[in-house]
């Protein structure tokens, strides 16, 4: 910061460089009191998108597990009938065995 020689001013100059000061120092400091806002505002409008953020995901996991859950059943499902089907074909394996013999005749 550049010093002031005050000393050769009259009071006249001598309050119009406080005035320069002081309004220096108010726009410095409304500068900062308009950046504090700002800075205040953009936080705000973080933390609403944050918790909207949140709730996003808390609402995507509810999804995807129920989704999980629902291909883990599906998946017993399928597996079930699996089992049904292949005990199926083993019966029909054995009884075209019991009636061909070895069961590599053509039917």
């Amino acid at each position: 910061m550049t010093e002031i020689d005050v000393s050769n001013m009259t009071p006249q100059q001598r309050l119009k460089q406080i005035e320069i000061l002081l309004s220096t120092a108010a726009k410095a400091i409304n500068c900062t009191d308009e950046e504090v806002k700002e800075q205040k505002d953009r936080i705000a409008a973080l933390e609403l998108g944050q918790i909207s953020l949140h709730a996003e995901i808390e609402s995507v996991t509810r999804l995807l597990g129920d989704t999980i859950a629902t291909i883990a059943r599906q998946q017993e499902e399928a597996n079930r009938r699996y089992q049904e089907h292949q005990a199926e074909i083993d019966r029909i394996w054995r009884y075209l065995q019991s009636r061909t013999g070895n069961g590599n005749s053509p039917l």
